[in-house]
């Protein structure tokens, strides 16, 4: 048995591969990391309408430097020997809005060989699937789960779109953003100089 998942925040199948932490932040650093979260994405991201929207700290525009708390979240994964023998140069910000989710997809081969992602705000469901067999996270405020291996590869992931729903005996609502921080280690960056006309 996979005791890197919880029983409390799966169910079916665990992914060879998966981890998840739901308690990977400790209420005051969740605190402090929600509240930046907000007046950064409220500063930089769209603020009128529905869906999905993004911001790049590190790779692939090196735009905007890593924020200062990132920096004991990255260790604290290297301790965990998570991005044991680099560690990631790239965190993307997603806000979801209430009720927006994402399509089912396997993150491309160029974002790296392993996908760690923080979870603030609201809570969600992320389902997993591979062929007949599917597993269902729980996602709260401060919970970290990451993709290797298996789950890395094989795996197919989603955030419905819903704004509520149950999982196992607990309801769940998403009525406020949430927000998500996934850490990668990209090596190639080509196809981003491509995507930007760059030689």
């Amino acid at each position: 048995m996979n005791l890197q998942v919880p029983k409390s925040h799966i169910s079916g199948t665990i992914p060879q591969g998966l981890t998840l932490i739901p308690d990977f932040l400790t209420a005051k650093e969740r605190k402090d990391i929600e509240e930046w979260t907000r007046v950064r994405a409220a500063a930089v991201l769209p603020n009128k309408g529905s869906g999905m929207h993004y911001e790049w700290f590190g790779a692939p525009d090196f735009k905007a430097e890593f924020p200062e708390w990132s920096q004991e979240i990255v260790a604290r994964l290297q301790e965990r020997k998570i991005f044991k023998n680099a560690p990631p140069n790239s965190i993307l910000l997603t806000q979801y809005r209430p009720g927006v989710g994402n399509n089912t997809h396997i993150d491309e081969d160029r974002y790296g060989e392993i996908i760690a992602g923080l979870s603030l705000g609201a809570t969600c469901v992320m389902n997993m699937q591979r062929f007949r067999e599917k597993a269902q996270l729980l996602l709260e405020s401060g919970s970290m789960y990451v993709f290797q291996n298996e789950a890395r590869r094989d795996w197919t992931h989603e955030i419905p779109r819903a704004t509520s729903g149950k999982f196992q005996d607990k309801d769940w609502q998403r009525t406020d953003d949430r927000f998500s921080y996934t850490f990668r280690k990209i090596d190639d960056l080509s196809w981003w100089k491509w995507w930007n006309g760059e030689s």
